[in-house]
C-alpha cells in the first residue's frame, strides 16, 4: 500500500507509484492527512479501515486497473459490515483528481458523513460514477465530470433509503441516461447536465486548483 496508517496531519506530495494494490491509501484512524499531486497506476485509492476522517486527496491521477490487487474502483471506502476493517468516518475530501476506473468511480460502503467530492473527473467502466449505501449522509457532489461507459449505469447510485442530505450540483455527466439510480433520493439536484457519451471529456478547471496551497497562502 502507498499511504498512511495511524498518522495525523501528514503530507505526501509528488509521488509516482505503480502496481502497489492500494494507493493512495489511508487506514486505522488516519486523520488530517493530505495526499496530493501524485500518480498511482494499477492501484485504487482507499480509505481502507479504522474510521479514517478529515483527509484530503487532491490533484491525484489514479488508474485503478486490476492485476496487482486493485478492486477496480477508482476510490473505495470499507463498509461497516466488514468486521476486519470497519467503516470510515466523516469529512474526507476528494478534490480536483482524475480517475480511470474499470468499475465504479467512488464506492462508499456506509456510515460516511459529510464527504466533499469536488471538481474531479471520473471515467467509469461498468458501474456508476459514485455509489453509496448504509447511512452514507450529507455529501456534497459538485462540479465533477463523469464519463459513464455503461449506458445503463448512472452518475450517482444511492443504494439504500437511509442515505440522507446528499447534494449534487453543477456536475456534467457523459454517457449515462440518468443522474441518479437506486432507492435513495437527493436532497438537492441543481444545474446537473446529461450529455452524449464521450470517451475522455475535459477535466474540470476549478478556480482554486489546490485546497492545500490555498490554505497555506491564508496563513499570516
Amino acid at each position: 500500500y502507498v499511504g498512511f496508517e495511524r498518522c495525523y496531519d501528514c503530507l505526501m506530495d509528488d509521488v509516482r507509484a505503480e502496481k502497489m494494490r492500494h494507493g493512495p491509501c489511508l487506514q486505522w484512524s488516519a486523520a488530517g492527512n493530505v495526499i496530493r499531486g501524485s500518480t498511482f497506476i494499477q492501484s485504487d485509492a482507499q480509505w481502507h479501515a479504522g474510521w479514517t476522517n478529515e483527509n484530503l486527496y487532491e490533484q491525484c491521477v489514479i488508474d485503478a486497473a486490476t492485476g496487482s490487487g486493485s478492486y477496480g474502483n477508482g476510490f473505495w471506502a470499507s463498509p461497516p459490515e466488514d468486521a476486519a476493517h470497519g467503516p470510515n468516518g466523516p469529512r474526507n475530501v476528494i478534490y480536483n483528481c482524475d480517475t480511470l476506473a474499470p468499475k465504479i468511480g467512488l464506492w462508499m460502503g456506509g456510515m460516511n458523513q459529510g464527504w466533499m467530492i469536488l471538481h474531479n473527473r471520473f471515467v467509469c467502466g461498468t458501474g456508476a460514477g459514485i455509489f453509496m449505501k448504509t447511512n452514507s449522509d450529507g455529501h456534497v457532489i459538485r462540479g465533477n465530470v463523469f464519463a459513464i461507459k455503461n449506458p445503463k449505469a448512472s452518475a450517482i447510485q444511492i443504494s439504500t433509503e437511509d442515505c440522507d442530505g446528499v447534494i449534487a450540483e453543477k456536475n456534467t455527466v457523459f454517457g449515462a441516461a440518468q443522474l441518479l439510480s437506486g432507492k435513495g433520493k437527493l436532497a438537492l439536484d441543481r444545474d446537473n447536465s446529461l450529455q452524449p457519451a464521450m470517451e475522455n471529456p475535459p477535466r474540470p478547471s476549478p478556480e482554486v486548483p489546490s485546497i492545500f496551497e490555498w490554505q497555506r497562502r491564508q496563513k499570516p
